[in-house]
């Protein structure tokens, strides 16, 4: 039973001094208590800035632009993307000129002259043929492009970048 109870309960041989003292000591701890609460948070800022401070001594030289060095490797990589868009260029030159006969009455590449070959020619979205039961068809600079960039399609998803970077940061 506290000072207090005692004193309501009709206890008369408790002081004034003694419930002041036993005020001023609980008030006292409750400072103390609020003092080390106040160094625990400041301690823990403290950690979490130096945590902070570490990554970013870590990391910061390394997410540096590379612009430049990625800039480089993709005038590279575009030397051989032009090679391989001539290529297709070049094979749809083909293509449509054996199409276009295919399509156009009164030569032997037409199907009544010729029924091993047939065609069709709409540029610019379609264009093939058929012969001898081989087909080719035209490639659009966006079917090299997917052809060239489809095995990097898993990493160009967010998520899985995000969760990529988030583990080889853990490690």
């Amino acid at each position: 039973m506290t000072l207090e109870e005692k004193v309501r309960s009709g206890d008369e041989t408790v002081k004034y001094e003694q419930i002041e003292k036993a005020r001023g000591l609980k008030r006292f701890a409750e400072l103390r208590r609020e003092a080390a609460q106040a160094k625990a948070e400041a301690l823990a800022e403290k950690l979490e800035r130096d945590k902070i401070n570490g990554l970013l001594a870590e990391h910061l030289p390394g997410a540096q632009s590379v612009d430049a060095e990625i800039e480089g490797l993709l005038v590279q990589a575009r030397q051989f993307v032009d090679q391989a868009l001539a290529v297709a260029r070049k094979h749809d030159r083909h293509v449509f000129a054996i199409a276009l006969a295919a399509t156009s009455a009164g030569n032997e590449y037409h199907p009544e002259s010729n029924p091993e070959i047939i065609g069709e020619s709409r540029l610019p979205e379609f264009t093939w043929f058929e012969t001898r039961g081989q087909r080719a068809e035209t490639l659009s600079p966006g079917t090299v492009l997917t052809r060239l960039l489809s095995p990097y399609r898993d990493t160009m998803s967010a998520s899985r970048r995000y969760t990529e970077i988030r583990e080889a940061t853990r490690a």
